[in-house]
């Protein structure tokens, strides 16, 4: 059952946890980018969302080097810039 149920690599649970975040977070984000065209204010958010998408895929890199702390740029990506991102809508 810790296969299915831990957070520890490699585990069923920690796997769909990156594909959500690392995978379909970031092309959601990357897709909805260019949405955002004019205006300074736009274009930050616009920047920001690429940054965000960006870094969350390169977050997937620690899965092949089987190394989940290069994972954590990933989660730079998601959960740092995307906080900043929300900050212009609160």
């Amino acid at each position: 059952m810790p296969l299915f149920h831990s957070f520890k690599w490699p585990s069923v649970a920690y796997t769909l946890d990156i594909l959500a975040w690392d995978w379909f977070f970031a092309l959601v984000i990357l897709f909805a980018a260019p949405v955002f065209r004019s205006g300074w204010l736009e274009l930050t958010v616009r920047y920001l969302m690429i940054i965000t998408g960006v870094l969350s895929l390169i977050g997937l890199i620690g899965i092949p080097l089987a190394n989940m702390q290069v994972r954590m740029i990933g989660v730079l990506g998601y959960v740092g810039l995307l906080l900043y991102f929300l900050s212009f809508w609160v």
